[in-house]
């Protein structure tokens, strides 16, 4: 027996993942059985009967269903992440494994293992984007094979000379990983420790490229962050810089007794319509298109609590080369039955200072 493997290089991508093909296999009629190896682990079994002595794996589908998904990155923190797949064949006693591969959830036709992804984050975002003080800001990047990479930020401040800050270091390991940093505002400046000044924007680097920029804009009571799984496989954030409303969809069950209708039961569903802003350009839509097509989407609250959500409804479309916006309808993926405040004692009624 022998296994045909198209993935090649430092890593798979599992949504471009091609078929991997055994040949000179066992006789008609005589099952295979083939176990996938995560990390080394035994995670699935199944068996299959080659046709014309040839039994092809769909490894795109096996991709999608062993690889684990990653956690959401702790505020603060960076973290790193690999996984590797193999594929062993057993008829009787004989038996074949495939090359050990390190693979990463998500990818894009348009991008190849080849490319220069160190250089690159794994977002859609622009490479200059506005953010705001209190906002949530992670980058995810490939690190190669034998390969250390420095994650910086060169800090803009009013008044003050510029800062250069190392955010995170990820040290060299034999295979690819994924390194994910928190460049919040409120991190990149706690490093910084620049008082009596405001920041303004910061560069994030890796390595000697410049590769991001956030540029601080006045904070606002409107609006909303979204956290959200990309086509790459990481966590993104998108900010919707547009009003915000909400409106209640009632789901009433009344019952009619002796002429009068009461109310048994209220399944009421609370939704909220965000306007994205102004989308300047194509990366921004590209982004906006990648949140709309996830499944796994999250609304930051103001505590910085992360609430699943599902989008209703998207209107209108959004136009190429024109000043476009949309407005997303959507609503909590569990419902919130309640409501709590922190109160605090009063003090004393002053009734002069209402005179």
């Amino acid at each position: 027996m022998n296994f045909s493997n198209p993935n090649t290089g430092a890593f798979v991508w599992s949504r471009t993942a091609g078929d991997i093909l055994l040949t000179g296999g066992p006789s008609p009629n005589t099952p295979v059985q083939f176990t996938v190896l995560l990390n080394g682990s035994e995670v699935v079994n199944f068996e299959l009967t080659a046709i014309s002595g040839m039994i092809t794996l769909r490894f795109k589908d096996i991709l999608e269903a062993v690889l684990p998904r990653n956690a959401m990155l702790s505020s603060g923190r960076s973290t790193r992440y690999s996984n590797t797949v193999a594929i062993r064949a057993t008829v009787n006693e004989d038996s074949i494994t495939t090359s050990t591969m390190v693979c990463f959830r998500g990818g894009s036709d348009e991008l190849s293992p080849a490319y220069p992804y160190t250089t690159h984050w794994l977002t859609w975002k622009p490479q200059i984007t506005d953010t705001w003080a209190w906002a949530k800001e992670q980058l995810s990047c490939i690190i190669g094979p034998s390969t250390s990479v420095t994650v910086s930020a060169k800090v803009y401040f009013a008044y003050h000379t510029p800062v250069t800050v190392t955010v995170a270091t990820f040290a060299s390991q034999s295979g690819a990983s994924i390194g994910t940093v928190d460049c919040s505002p409120s991190v990149i400046e706690g490093l910084a420790n620049v008082s009596n000044d405001a920041m303004v924007a910061y560069d994030v680097y890796t390595g000697n490229v410049r590769s991001h920029r956030f540029i601080l804009k006045p904070t606002r009571l409107r609006g909303r962050e979204f956290l959200f799984r990309n086509s790459l496989g990481v966590w993104d954030t998108v900010f919707a810089s547009g009003d915000v409303s909400r409106e209640t969809e009632m789901g009433l069950s009344t019952v009619t007794i002796n002429g009068e209708e009461v109310e048994f039961a209220n399944a009421a569903v609370e939704r909220f319509k965000v306007q994205t802003g102004s989308l300047r350009e194509r990366r921004m839509m590209d982004q906006w298109q990648d949140f709309f097509r996830t499944t796994e989407r999250y609304v930051l609250l103001q505590d910085d609590t992360p609430r699943r959500i599902v989008v209703d409804s998207i209107e209108p479309e959004m136009t190429e080369h024109t000043l476009s916006s949309a407005t997303i309808t959507y609503h909590y993926a569990k419902a919130f039955t309640g409501r709590y405040f922190n109160d605090t004692e009063l003090d004393d009624y002053d009734y002069t200072a209402t005179e």
